[in-house]
């Protein structure tokens, strides 16, 4: 009889135990999806953009003076949309996500792209030193509390995961005592008892440092994104330094490796695609580019053609004299690069009479 009571209690406690599991699951899942939504919300560390290096732009950049009257919509626009991110984060906080969006739309749209706002102001005022200073101190601030809230995050998640696992691992330890109890020391029962207890112990650790890595992993991911105007080389080092600082590939690692891979290699078939783009560009510039010998017998070749098109008299000595004036200007253009280019080189070695005799010859 107490064997049957001890045994429906057991049943009891191993339902409660499966019960308590799945709500650790989902208080575990709700969590994450904390991590996951500054990814929804594009929460992330802004970079003030930069040229990349070894790629001068194609024209020079010419900045527009800017009145004060545009300093001062700037710096209020800056005022605005820094106040909207403070109340788009304190509504959140007391009324919940879904209820701003439902019931403050405008507010939603500007609090989610705070960081892209920044991202462009810094890049539209990049040659205004005050609206420059003013923008970094902004973003400084953002980064600032975007880090204090994703650090919350994490700790609430690794601190509830590690009480978790406390519970999960006494509520074990209180059933097996329930059933130890109930064997005498040296039985099968009582051996078969204490076998399971070890393997139910051993399966609850394993769960939880799955769970473990697994938040480790998305919090890792999170923080080696591509970041709201950070340049590709920057990322890509950040990415290898992150790689190196992994050591040696084993099981432990072997996601962030993958991730870490997984994004070098978008970025190798960026450079890829970018590195065959400029050596299509190349080969169409040099298959146009003709020498001036060239560029003479196509001039002499089409006038050769075009003179079988006509019998008139006029119209031959017409195309021979077109010809001739364009295979001059192709000649003078030609010494005229000579002369400047030699010129640049020994210019300051001629003196006057030299200069006049090199440009005769």
């Amino acid at each position: 009889n107490e064997l049957s009571i001890a045994t429906e209690k057991m049943a009891l406690e191993e339902d409660q135990l499966i019960l308590n599991q799945e709500k650790s699951r989902i208080e575990v899942d709700a969590l994450t999806e904390s991590l996951e939504n500054l990814k929804k919300t594009r929460e992330k560390p802004v970079i003030i953009p930069k040229t990349e290096t070894g790629e001068p732009p194609k024209e020079p950049a010419i900045i527009p003076a800017l009145t004060d009257e545009q300093i001062e919509e700037a710096k209020d626009k800056l005022k605005y949309m820094a106040n909207q991110y403070k109340k788009y984060l304190a509504d959140v906080a007391q009324f919940g996500k879904e209820y701003v969006e439902e019931h403050n739309a405008l507010l939603t749209e500007e609090g989610k792209s705070y960081a892209q706002f920044l991202s462009n102001m810094a890049a539209d005022y990049e040659g205004n030193a005050d609206l420059t200073r003013q923008i970094t101190d902004d973003i400084y601030e953002y980064n600032k509390g975007l880090v204090a809230k994703r650090k919350e995050i994490e700790k609430e998640l690794f601190d509830y995961l590690v009480e978790e696992r406390g519970k999960a691992i006494q509520a074990e330890k209180d059933k097996f005592e329930a059933i130890i109890k109930n064997y005498e020391e040296g039985s099968d029962e009582y051996i078969n008892a204490v076998d399971q207890h070890k393997k139910n112990e051993l399966a609850i650790n394993e769960e939880y440092d799955e769970k473990m890595a697994e938040a480790k992993l998305a919090i890792f991911k999170e923080g080696l994104e591509q970041q709201l105007g950070e340049e590709k080389e920057a990322y890509k080092i950040r990415l290898e330094m992150a790689k190196a600082e992994l050591g040696e590939k084993i099981k432990a690692n072997e996601k962030y490796f993958e991730f870490i891979e997984d994004e070098l290699y978008k970025i190798a078939e960026i450079e890829k695609a970018l590195a065959e783009d400029n050596r299509e560009a190349l080969d169409s510039y040099l298959a146009a580019y003709k020498t001036t010998e060239e560029k003479i017998v196509a001039i002499k070749e089409k006038t050769a053609k075009l003179l079988t098109y006509t019998d008139n008299k006029y119209e031959k000595d017409k195309l021979k004299s077109i010809e001739k004036i364009l295979i001059a200007e192709i000649k003078a253009n030609k010494a005229k690069q000579e002369i400047a280019d030699n010129l640049a080189k020994y210019g300051e070695k001629l003196n006057n009479k030299e200069l006049e005799n090199y440009i005769r010859f």
